[in-house]
């Protein structure tokens, strides 16, 4: 045995290289690089710093709910105001008459 391994020692040494480049190479393929994953973890923690000042699902829904109440205060308000309208017409009237 140790005959074959000092007599075909770099056969040997070239196969084993060989089946290692072959092994790294399909690692790289499998398996994110290192630096690839701390610059996405730098983006991502950017990301999640713009995002926390934005408002959140239930502000943004309580902001729809006042919005859907002042619009039923100003309905209310332009009726009354029509209203208002009218009897100021009926008074310039009344007026201009008498």
């Amino acid at each position: 045995m140790i005959s074959f391994i000092t007599t075909y020692w770099v056969q040997i040494y070239a196969f084993i290289t060989l089946v290692m480049l072959f092994a790294n190479f399909f690692l790289t393929k499998t398996f994110a690089k290192q630096t690839k994953v701390e610059e996405l973890e730098r983006r991502l923690a950017r990301l999640e710093g713009e995002f926390k000042h934005l408002p959140s699902k239930t502000d943004i829904s309580d902001l729809d709910r006042r919005i859907e109440n002042q619009s039923g205060k100003l309905d209310t308000i332009l009726t009354q105001l029509n209203h208002l309208h009218v009897m100021t017409q009926m008074l310039t009237e009344n007026e201009i008459k008498g």
